[in-house]
């Protein structure tokens, strides 16, 4: 085991935003630091700075928030995410999201559909 503090890890900005922006100009960055040797699994670290959009996840996730606050609208309800927090997506959630200070979460993601 390697320690490593995925609250200071450097992330890359994305050059084009994946979701679909809905207000302010998000910035989405991330950093794989792990990934299976199939490929079917990674864990890494997501950003996103201030502004709203819609997320749509096609694989599995587990989360936990590092630092940051945003609100997410699901079709379970709305969650406020606050640093500790834990969750998870599932293939087919639909998400709305709105950052309200520099979001950063690690996660563990499972790819599904993939031979």
């Amino acid at each position: 085991m390697i320690p490593l503090d995925l609250t200071a890890v450097d992330v890359t900005a994305k050059d084009s935003f994946p979701g679909v922006v809905v207000a302010g100009d998000p910035v989405l960055s991330t950093r794989t630091v792990w990934t299976s040797e199939d490929g079917l699994r990674s864990r890494g670290v997501f950003e996103a700075t201030p502004g709203t959009f819609t997320w749509s996840f096609d694989w599995h996730e587990f989360f936990v928030v590092l630092s940051g606050r945003a609100t997410v609208e699901t079709a379970e309800g709305t969650f406020t995410l606050t640093p500790g927090t834990v969750g998870g997506f599932q293939p087919g959630d639909e998400t709305r999201w709105t950052i309200e200070e520099t979001f950063r979460k690690a996660f563990h993601e499972e790819l599904v559909g993939r031979d």
